[in-house]
C-alpha cells in the first residue's frame, strides 16, 4: 500500500504546528502519525532513504537551526545535528545521502550561505557560497547540479529572475539563463531531464 507523507507546517506568524498525517491512496484514509517534536513553520523537508528530515523554519517568530528526523517504518522521531545557521525560507535540495541546504533567511539577514548535511555522518560543512544571497526560492536537481529560481534579493522584496546552477562535483556555481519574469515563493519540478517551474509571485502578480 502507497502512503503519502504530509508534514503539516501552518502559515501563521507566531506559531506553527507539528502535526503528522499520512494519506494511504488505496483506502482513501488519512491517519495521524508520530507529532513532530518542534513545532515549526517556513522550515524545509526531503526525504533520504525511508527518513523525512525536516530542517531549521520558525518557531514563536523565531529561526530556529533544529533538524528533526522521522522514520517513517517505525513512526518515530529523532534528532540530527544541528544546522549551524538559525534560518527558514531556505532551499533543499539532496543528492545521494548529502542534504544541501542552500540560502535563506538567518534572523534578519538573507544569507548566501551553503551548507552540506551527511545523514550518515550526521556531520555538516559548507559549500562554495551562492554568487546572490536570497530566500523564497525553489530549487531542482538534474545531473549532480542544483539549479536556483528565483526568489528574494532582499528581505521580502527586489524579486529576481535570475538562475544560479550549483556544481556539487567541482563545488562551484554558474550562471544559468534567466527566467523570462521575475519571481518568488515558484515551484519546481524535475521530468526528465527539464525542469518545470510553475506559480510564484511576482509585485501583487500571482502565476
Amino acid at each position: 500500500m502507497k502512503r503519502f507523507i504530509a508534514i503539516f507546517m501552518m502559515l501563521c506568524l507566531v506559531l506553527g504546528m507539528s502535526s503528522v498525517s499520512v494519506w494511504a491512496d488505496e483506502t482513501s484514509i488519512w491517519q495521524s502519525e508520530a507529532k513532530m517534536p518542534t513545532a515549526r513553520h517556513e522550515s524545509a523537508s526531503c526525504v533520504v532513504g525511508n527518513k523525512i528530515y525536516i530542517l531549521g523554519g520558525y518557531n514563536n517568530a523565531k529561526p530556529i537551526d533544529t533538524v528533526e528526523i522521522f522514520n517513517t517504518i517505525t513512526n518515530t522521531w529523532t534528532t540530527g545535528k544541528s544546522m549551524p545557521i538559525k534560518g527558514a525560507s531556505f532551499g533543499v535540495s539532496v543528492v545521494g545521502y548529502k542534504i544541501y541546504v542552500i540560502g535563506g533567511v538567518d534572523g534578519n539577514t538573507i544569507t548566501n550561505q551553503v551548507w552540506i548535511y551527511d545523514t550518515k555522518k550526521d556531520t555538516w560543512e559548507p559549500g562554495a557560497s551562492m554568487p546572490i544571497a536570497k530566500h523564497c526560492f525553489s530549487t531542482s536537481t538534474i545531473d549532480n547540479k542544483i539549479y536556483v529560481f528565483g526568489g528574494f534579493t532582499q528581505l521580502n522584496s527586489n524579486i529576481s529572475n535570475t538562475v544560479e546552477i550549483y556544481d556539487i562535483t567541482n563545488d562551484i556555481w554558474i550562471t544559468g539563463k534567466s527566467m523570462p519574469t521575475v519571481r518568488s515563493a515558484v515551484g519546481s519540478t524535475v521530468m526528465g531531464d527539464k525542469i518545470y517551474v510553475i506559480g510564484g509571485l511576482s509585485g501583487k502578480t500571482i502565476y
